[in-house]
């Protein structure tokens, strides 16, 4: 009799002694994780048998993760990124260590070996840094490079510094892009103009670029996105009195010739036609002046004359041609 007595109290105890804590797990605001691997599928136990496993997964997490309503925007999105990593994959950068030609050789102070624009080394935004080839003032400037073989070009940048007024560097207000066969005549694929201005303010970079996928062919009336070519040369303005430091440019495309690269054929020459364009004039003579060869830049009533008048053996005006 006092055995039962004794066993019947200890399970009295033991019943008052579990409740409380399933009262804590009833109340406890933290859900019941349950994480399923693959080939173990594990049953919540206790209020949450019987329910969805999927219903937490569900929910948004703390870390702002997808809800599973999300996820096939999400698993899209991606598949979209790395199909356009593929693509872009496809390319490499043609310039990559080669050597090129400068139609003005640059300053002493910031020289170039002949492969600073090729040799993958991005300036700091430090005017001493010596990844950065410089010019001082004069006419454009040309860079042409020989890709050793027809190939197809689909993307072209320029990479230039600005330290103005501090250090009177100044970015391009225009920079150009053109591809040859024959290194003579040029066919244009992209003006580019300056989005930085010519504004003071603290030292920046400034990358011109020409994307055939998303801008086109702008010479030669072309459909096409990818050019084939051998010979590419950028361009780039001068300021009349200012430094422009230019550091690395890149060719990216591929060898051969891909699908959809076409010849850009080229610009020829020719005089404006009268019109609208030259509003409403019929007689008009466009004397260049500037940083030019043999002063060919530099006017003077000498050489003026003949380019409005009719002239004799000495020079002197017989006529006007206008």
């Amino acid at each position: 009799m006092n055995s039962n007595i004794k066993w019947g109290s200890v399970l009295i105890a033991a019943v008052l002694l579990m409740a409380p804590v399933s009262a804590v797990q009833a109340k406890s605001p933290v859900p019941t994780m349950t994480i399923a691997q693959e080939g173990d599928a594990v049953q919540p136990e206790g209020n949450d048998a019987g329910k969805n496993p999927q219903a937490v997964p569900d929910q948004p997490t703390d870390a702002g993760e997808p809800s599973a309503e999300q996820a096939p925007q999400a698993r899209d999105a991606n598949q979209a990124a790395a199909s356009s990593a593929v693509e872009e994959t496809q390319f490499r950068n043609l310039a990559a260590g080669l050597s090129y030609e400068w139609s003005e050789t640059p300053e002493a102070s910031h020289p170039d070996d002949g492969h600073k624009l090729t040799d993958g080394k991005y300036g700091n935004l430090d005017m001493n840094d010596p990844a950065w080839v410089g010019h001082l003032r004069g006419k454009t400037r040309e860079v042409v490079f020989d890709l050793g073989e027809e190939k197809s070009i689909g993307k072209i940048t320029a990479h230039f510094f600005q330290d103005y007024p501090e250090n009177s560097i100044l970015v391009p207000l225009t920079v150009s892009m053109y591809v040859s066969d024959d290194k003579e005549n040029w066919g244009l694929l992209s003006h580019n103009a300056t989005q930085l201005l010519w504004g003071e303010g603290p030292p920046r970079q400034e990358t011109f670029e020409w994307d055939g996928n998303r801008d086109g062919i702008k010479g030669g009336n072309t459909d096409g996105k990818l050019a084939y070519a051998r010979y590419v040369k950028v361009t780039f303005t001068m300021h009349h009195s200012q430094w422009e430091y230019i550091d690395e440019i890149e060719i990216m495309g591929t060898d051969g010739k891909a699908d959809g690269a076409v010849k850009v054929p080229a610009e020829q020459p020719h005089f404006l036609e009268p019109g609208e364009a030259t509003g409403g004039i019929r007689n008009l003579n466009l004397l260049y002046n500037g940083q030019y060869e043999n002063g060919l830049g530099d006017w003077n009533k000498e050489r003026i004359i003949p380019n409005i008048s009719y002239v004799n053996k000495d020079g002197e005006p017989t006529d006007w041609l206008f």
